[in-house]
């Protein structure tokens, strides 16, 4: 099923709640239980207290605010799996085996279930951009996103992820 498939899904009686699933690995260690369906996700990095947002490039939808990494769940991923994928693919980086999956949220955003992760990284790694999706990065301390503006579904993410970051907004 494509993307709009899985939205046309999302809207229709009966597209929703969210179906469980039995505990099946992912690749990085650990078992995923999380829901079977979702439009989106995306990874919230952490590490030595900081998280980590990508300014959006001209030409994509939001440009110009600070955002998570994630993007659509292909067909046969996981939400966790297209997260990571997608973290991979827009960041240029390979997760370690040291990265820990803290938590994770769910989100409605302009009628998308998107679901992020909390993911804590052993070192605040330097993050590759090929600047066609982010144009920097930036790793933030608690109140420096005073003033900045946020990708909506970012700083509702961020609201039941990390809270203290958002103090002072």
């Amino acid at each position: 099923m494509d993307r709009v498939g899985r939205y046309e899904k999302l809207k229709q009686p009966g597209g929703g709640p969210l179906e469980e699933v039995e505990p099946v690995d992912f690749p990085f260690g650990g078992i995923y239980q999380g829901p079977r369906f979702a439009d989106a996700a995306g990874l919230l990095f952490t590490s030595d207290g900081r998280i980590l947002l990508a300014l959006r490039a001209g030409g994509q939808a939001r440009q110009g605010t600070w955002a998570l990494p994630g993007g659509w769940v292909e067909e046969g991923e996981t939400p966790l799996q297209a997260a990571v994928r997608e973290s991979q693919e827009e960041l240029g980086i390979r997760l370690s085996r040291g990265s820990l999956f803290l938590k994770n949220c769910k989100i409605r955003w302009h009628g998308v279930l998107y679901i992020a992760w909390l993911t804590r990284t052993p070192v605040a790694f330097r993050p590759r951009l090929d600047h066609s999706e982010h144009t920097q990065y930036r790793w933030f301390l608690p109140g420096d996103l005073a003033g900045r503006r946020l990708h909506e579904g970012a700083e509702d993410v961020i609201a039941q992820l990390a809270p203290e970051f958002l103090e002072g907004r």
